[in-house]
């Protein structure tokens, strides 16, 4: 057989292509720290009682240093093999334990600096082992249309491996794994000046809850105890410029519902056992679903291992994705739904498994299984917030038996002892501006926005009188579906 040749491009792919976003490799990196760390002790080591990360960023000499205080890599030998080694993680033997298995996050950085600089300190070791991946000298390579070598003689080209022996006894008891960007890229300078760049690290690292916040004891104990695992295995301390940073979660956002819980398994076996467990689903939202300005923090955050997947919106996309021509509405009007909501999808299951880019997971029976579930719950949210918005404006087509029909549905007022009292008192009307958005937005515009604005006009009469009668006898959901028919009859003409 000829020998197998690798080309260089794949090296582009694997770098520009899946973290085209610079922020992710602040992720990648803290990730593969704590991964590290829970290895080593897995395998014997003693718990670091301040085990962390910190991320230093100085601006002026676009320069990028992320430090752990784990215990480095053991051997000369390993510390090579780990650094030249690309997509050979050795963490797939458990996908339960650790974040990462694909070993390619650590070259994360190459696209965006000039040069990416790996430093070990092993515990009792007298060296420091150095790597340097030269970026600049990689993108001039790689625009070089006469150079024609593989990856494997690319790489030779633009890694260089060395060590240096430590004179100061004092010194060898620390260890360390240390990466750094010099002459950070343009790229990540804009990311770094945008409005909240630090929160967006709070939402995208594997954090643990602020001390003060009531409900991280709840929500680890409830995870703890569905998931027979501590939570805190994917909680990492991570310094920025010296200031610890923390999920952002505080008092304000525990509203009138408290914390509701879903637990999430899989589809019941053939034996009729339960499925799978797949993780835990915690929210609380107020009674009118009310949206809040420049909320960062709206909707249910899915997290796999704690590292964030998705967007805000994620919950509305799956749902609008998954069930386009039996239930719904469009996706606005889903993801209007998860305004005033708050939560996570805290995830671990070895059936599941997170793409390239991390930001869903690969679509498989479990994953379909999954967005079934993420689709269910959005239809609860969805019925609960329209029911509620009709009856706290007295439209007569909703009453108290309705609003407690969509709320059990959505959390069960039994098991969460819930005060339904709470839920339907009428005491203070909310503001008229709250569901404005989906209340008057006009079928057309959304169903069908190619169409010419006589065809619009006669369509918006049309389905506002199905829509009365669907409401008189209290049946929405065929109204929905008849509309979705009629959308795609549109779309397909």
């Amino acid at each position: 057989m000829d020998r197998i040749t690798v080309g260089r491009s794949v090296l582009e792919t694997i770098t520009v292509a899946l973290y085209e976003n610079p922020i992710i490799l602040f992720r990648e990196y803290v990730q593969n720290s704590l991964d590290a760390y829970n290895r080593a002790t897995d395998d014997g080591k003693k718990e670091i009682h301040n085990f962390h990360v910190a991320i230093d960023i100085d601006t002026e000499n676009r320069k990028i240093v992320i430090k752990d205080n784990g215990y480095g890599i053991e051997t000369d030998q390993l510390f090579s093999q780990k650094m030249l080694s690309i997509g050979g993680s050795d963490k797939i033997r458990d996908r339960t334990k650790y974040i990462g298995f694909r070993g390619i996050g650590r070259i994360s950085g190459l696209a965006f600096c000039e040069k990416l600089t790996f430093k070990n300190k092993a515990q009792n070791s007298n060296k420091i082992n150095t790597c340097i991946w030269e970026g600049e000298k990689y993108r001039n390579l790689l625009d070089n249309e006469n150079v024609k070598d593989d990856l494997q003689s690319i790489i030779k080209k633009i890694v260089t491996i060395s060590e240096e022996e430590i004179t100061e006894s004092t010194k060898v008891n620390e260890h360390f794994f240390e990466v750094v960007l010099e002459d950070y890229s343009d790229a990540i300078e804009e990311m770094i000046k945008a409005d909240k760049f630090e929160e967006k690290l709070n939402r995208m690292l594997p954090l643990k809850y602020k001390k003060d916040f009531s409900g991280a004891r709840i929500i680890t104990n409830r995870y703890k105890t569905f998931m027979k695992e501590p939570m805190e295995r994917f909680m990492i301390t991570v310094k920025y410029n010296d200031k610890d940073l923390f999920k952002s979660y505080d008092e304000n956002f525990i509203l009138g519902s408290k914390i509701i819980f879903w637990d999430i398994r899989g589809k019941q076996k053939k034996d009729g056992s339960l499925g799978d467990k797949i993780g835990l689903l915690w929210f609380t939202f107020d009674k009118h679903l009310k949206s809040n300005k420049n909320d960062e923090y709206y909707g249910i955050l899915t997290r796999s291992k704690n590292v964030l997947m998705g967007t805000n919106d994620t919950f509305a996309q799956v749902a609008y994705d998954n069930n386009t021509n039996a239930y719904i509405t469009t996706f606005r009007e889903m993801a209007q739904s998860l305004r005033g909501i708050y939560g996570e999808l805290l995830i671990n299951s070895p059936s599941l498994r997170d793409n390239s880019r991390r930001d869903w997971f690969l679509p498989d029976k479990r994953s379909a299984e999954l967005n079934n579930i993420i689709t269910e719950f959005m239809q609860r949210l969805h019925n609960y917030r329209y029911c509620a918005s009709r009856y706290f404006r007295n439209n007569p087509s909703k009453k108290k038996e309705d609003l407690k029909k969509t709320l059990d549905e959505l959390v069960n007022i039994e098991d969460n002892k819930i005060n339904y009292d709470y839920f339907y008192k009428k005491e203070k009307e909310p503001d008229q501006d709250q569901d404005k958005e989906t209340d008057d937005v006009l079928f057309s515009e959304q169903d069908i926005p190619r169409e010419n604005q006589n065809m619009k006009r006669y369509y918006d009469i049309l389905m506002k009188i199905i829509e009365s009668y669907f409401n008189k006898i209290k049946k929405r959901d065929l109204f929905l579906q008849l509309r979705a028919h009629m959308a795609n009859h549109f779309k397909e003409k």
